[in-house]
């Protein structure tokens, strides 16, 4: 079905949200899907809620407390990978524009009645304004306490965004998700977008966009046969790497390792080793990231 999908529009990526522990995740067939999904976008977040019997963080980079049952977003790509085994690099990891308000008199203790969502622009003026702005260096994530000491509301902040971004980085994941677009907007822009641009992209753009507008990639013919072109627009004089992977995630081959100055570039690739199926270009440098899916057909 995937074959059908890619030759009615080979720019197109077949992608799905995913689990991020087995209480859901064992429904899943991940050693089918991993053949046919471009990439996985990983919920990691909600990891606590109505059912946990604690007042803990929407989406904690690391478990807080250490250990803690319900998880975190370390705990949920190490799943995926290690238990699962869906390659990094078709991974997604998730990041939350929104937040979690109980009733409880501080983190990680015990809560009483509903639990409110608050999206992201309706937090920044909540400090100073009645509540007390607090980071958990465990968690990596921040929360608000009440001045009153009757609630606590937990949420991703620019900061935290960051530490996630250099988490999937790090982990060499395949990208990372927002989950909503839009929730982030504020008198002061869209300040997790901004954070996602600066530290995951490495862009230094002021404007609201999160890809560079002059980076660009062509790979023709595609499908091809046994080679094809790529045409590569450079934004900017960088260091750049240029590699294949494979669907499992494997690198298959590195076409360029090197400086490359601002404009047009052409490479070729030829697979004539490979064998028939999907790939993926991968463009990397301290600036900018890109990939394209092609397939090889013999």
């Amino acid at each position: 079905m995937d074959s059908i999908f890619y030759n009615h529009n080979p720019t197109l990526l077949i992608t799905m949200a995913v689990p991020t522990s087995n209480w859901f995740g064992q429904w899943y067939d991940f050693g089918y899907l991993k053949n046919h999904i471009d990439f996985f976008n990983a919920m990691t977040y909600s990891m606590h809620g109505s059912w946990s019997n604690h007042a803990g963080h929407n989406s904690p980079l690391y478990q807080s407390p250490p250990g803690d049952p319900d998880g975190s977003c370390h705990t949920g790509i190490n799943y995926l990978v290690n238990t699962r085994g869906i390659p990094e690099s078709q991974i997604n990891m998730g990041l939350p524009f929104w937040g979690l308000q109980y009733n409880s008199s501080g983190i990680n203790e015990s809560f009483t009645g509903n639990i409110v969502d608050k999206r992201y622009y309706e937090i920044p003026s909540l400090i100073g304004n009645g509540w007390t702005y607090q980071w958990d260096s465990v968690a990596y994530c921040p929360y608000l306490v009440k001045d009153d000491q009757t609630e606590i509301l937990t949420f991703d902040d620019p900061e935290s965004i960051r530490y996630k971004c250099e988490y999937a980085i790090e982990k060499d994941l395949g990208g990372v998700m927002i989950w909503a677009l839009g929730y982030d907007r504020t008198g002061n822009g869209q300040e997790l977008i901004q954070s996602i641009a600066q530290n995951y992209l490495g862009s230094e753009s002021e404007q609201n966009a999160i890809i560079p507008t002059h980076l660009s990639l062509k790979a023709y013919p595609n499908p091809f046969n046994q080679s094809c072109k790529l045409d590569i627009e450079i934004p900017n004089n960088q260091f750049t790497t240029i590699s294949i992977y494979d669907m499992l995630g494997n690198q298959v081959d590195v076409l360029a390792k090197k400086d490359l100055s601002k404009g047009q570039h052409t490479f070729s690739w030829n697979a004539y080793n490979q064998t028939s199926g999907i790939y993926f270009i991968r463009i990397r440098s301290s600036n900018y990231m890109k990939t394209q899916k092609i397939m090889l057909i013999k």
